[in-house]
């Protein structure tokens, strides 16, 4: 079993990024909600991947708090609990992704039909998305898939339980990534075929050539989020390798410290991702650091 000071060093290092992406995540809602010229569709998105990463903060931060205390087995369907909401939440963050890029999709290939790029639309594909990842995770939660590891103070998927454990990573992250790629093959295609279209006029009009620039625009906004998603990617396949192997265990003996530190790479990648987000979000980033400095200048 790893020592207490193993224990602490991890749980503090996945405490202290639990804390400071709880706060960013939870300042870009409150930016975007309450700023009117911040309202617009790409940024309700955003602020719905935000809502997500903010949740899974929250229950990364009471994972922590209870795992300095060497009694948790006494808390173990709490821990079950918290399992299902880590799986729920890295879920709904990735089909927040996977909603972006349809958006993207209906923006550059549907430009024609403005309904498609209207707000109801797109809250009626955050709350599918919510339901979906309300709903996928509970076939392994009554499964009992997770059982509670005091070697590593965590809730585990068991050694039985090889057809949940591929079930969750193909519902939970397989189907939705290749969703994303799928749709950045296709607008790639779409969007060269029409620049190749457009090299070929003689004249091009205004509204064509407004066309293109507009487009490239949205491609620009599609590749940020295809990079924010190989960044959970990079995240989260330690976590994906450990459940994989922990169903093999007569082939593979897993070290109880790896499942702490895979579990620590998802809370550190998410952080990542939400500072790419602010930085490459220009007008959101200018106003986080107005807000931080106030903070600071204030205390």
């Amino acid at each position: 079993m790893p020592s207490y000071i193993f224990f602490s060093i991890i749980f503090s290092i996945m405490l202290a990024f639990a804390i400071v992406g709880f706060f960013i995540s939870l300042l870009s809602i409150v930016i975007i909600a309450t700023k009117r010229h911040y309202r617009t569709v790409p940024n309700l998105l955003v602020c719905n991947t935000c809502l997500a990463a903010n949740l899974f903060f929250c229950n990364t931060i009471t994972i922590c708090i209870t795992g300095f205390h060497s009694n948790w087995p006494t808390h173990q369907s709490i821990c079950v609990l918290r399992a299902y909401c880590v799986v729920m939440f890295c879920t709904a963050f990735i089909y927040s992704y996977m909603i972006q890029s349809i958006s993207r999709f209906f923006f550059i290939v549907y430009y024609q039909k403005p309904y498609l790029r209207a707000w109801r639309i797109h809250w009626y594909m955050i709350i599918c998305g919510w339901i979906i990842s309300i709903v996928l995770p509970i076939e392994p939660l009554l499964g009992r898939t997770y059982i509670y590891q005091s070697e590593a103070r965590l809730c585990i998927p068991t050694p039985q339980s090889l057809s949940s454990t591929l079930y969750l990573i193909i519902v939970s992250f397989f189907i939705p990534y290749h969703v994303i790629i799928f749709i950045y093959i296709y607008i790639i295609r779409h969007v060269h075929l029409l620049t190749k279209r457009i090299a070929t006029m003689i004249v091009i009009d205004a509204s064509t050539g407004k066309l293109a620039k507009k487009q490239g625009k949205e491609l620009k906004i599609l590749k940020s989020i295809i990079i924010q998603v190989g960044i959970y990617l990079i995240g989260v396949t330690p976590t994906i390798l450990i459940m994989i192997c922990s169903q093999i265990p007569t082939v593979v003996s897993i070290p109880d410290e790896l499942y702490l530190l895979s579990k620590l790479s998802i809370p550190i990648f998410i952080m990542v991702i939400l500072m790419f987000v602010c930085m490459t979000n220009l007008s959101l980033r200018k106003t986080l650091e107005s807000c931080i400095r106030r903070f600071v200048g204030s205390h």
